[in-house]
């Protein structure tokens, strides 16, 4: 079966499980769909198409959030643990950062992969630990970050490898 999108015909055994495959995709079709059968006029016009579409899109950039929230968390327990190496928190910062990357990778999508930027993620993390108090050490904190998305999501999540790539 054929289906209609975005001016060109694609099979519908492509569109198939786009939902579960890659929900930030999914919702963005699903919204451009929804604008253009919002602008048709045979449609009833009682219906908010734009602010339904609105919606449907709202949810693939809430997983995108998530996802990046998720890895600020992890970021912010890697530098934690390369500032601090002998803190008695140090643990307790390796279970919570091999935890968040793990979520993260299991909210990640791969229309996410061009749009998650690592380096501001981290920049991010490091003001927000900056601005709660912690009294990072500047020299110890890395000011390019040299880890990639791959790293953190790779398959065996390697936290002390982690944080050794930052020195």
């Amino acid at each position: 079966m054929r289906s209609w999108f975005d001016g060109v015909i694609v099979e519908e055994s492509t569109l198939d499980g786009l939902y579960d495959r890659d929900i930030l995709a999914w919702s963005e079709r699903q919204s451009a769909l929804l604008r253009r059968a919002g602008a048709d006029e045979c449609l009833p016009e009682s219906m908010d198409w734009p602010n339904i579409a609105e919606e449907i899109e709202a949810i693939g950039r809430s997983e995108l959030r998530a996802c990046e929230g998720l890895l600020a968390q992890a970021i912010a327990r890697l530098l934690k643990l390369h500032a601090f190496p002998e803190s008695a928190a140090a643990q307790h910062w390796r279970s919570e950062a091999g935890a968040f990357l793990t979520e993260a990778k299991r909210t990640f999508s791969p229309s996410m992969r061009h749009r998650i930027d690592i380096a501001e993620i981290s920049r991010n993390a490091m003001t927000g630990l900056r601005r709660s108090g912690q009294t990072l050490a500047v020299a110890a904190i890395p000011w390019s970050y040299p880890l990639t998305l791959e790293e953190l999501f790779d398959e065996t999540v390697d936290v002390a490898r982690l944080v050794r790539r930052l020195g």
